[in-house]
């Protein structure tokens, strides 16, 4: 009788030619958390103010990260790494603390946004410009 020792590494090796699920997009590692990357411009009249950012999680309405940051320039820059969860939707509530007391209030006395974001399947980056199209009930957020 005769044995054969056949190299598990070399069936891996030749089951994963098609890629093993590897679309590209992550590193190899599917479902991984992606970045979010979250800009704006065309906010002069916001200059000095305090931005107040946060990303909801729709499916769970959780609030997955929060910062704040000033504008300067009329812009601001947001960087929130290894956030976002696969096939998953999320919302970014933010406002202009017009007021300056560090409290969300509907407009007109503070400026009130939401950004979307469909579920999702590779990193993020979110462009957004000043918009009297405010959406009050994102201050729930806040």
């Amino acid at each position: 009788m005769t044995t054969r020792v056949v190299s598990l590494v070399g069936v891996v090796a030749a089951f994963c030619l098609g890629g093993c699920g590897d679309d590209g997009s992550d590193g190899g590692q599917p479902g991984a958390p992606f970045t979010l990357l979250f800009d704006g411009t065309g906010f002069a009249a916001h200059d000095g103010q305090t931005l107040w950012v946060a990303v909801v999680r729709e499916d769970l309405d959780t609030i997955s990260a929060a910062d704040s940051s000033t504008i300067l320039a009329g812009a601001f820059h947001f960087s929130f790494a290894d956030l976002l969860q696969e096939q998953v939707a999320y919302h970014v509530d933010y406002y202009a603390d017009v007021d300056d007391n560090g409290r969300c209030e509907p407009p007109p006395t503070d400026h009130v946004w939401r950004a979307l974001i469909p579920p999702v399947t590779n990193d993020v980056s979110l462009g957004e410009s000043d918009s009297p199209a405010y959406v009050p009930q994102a201050c729930a957020s806040f």
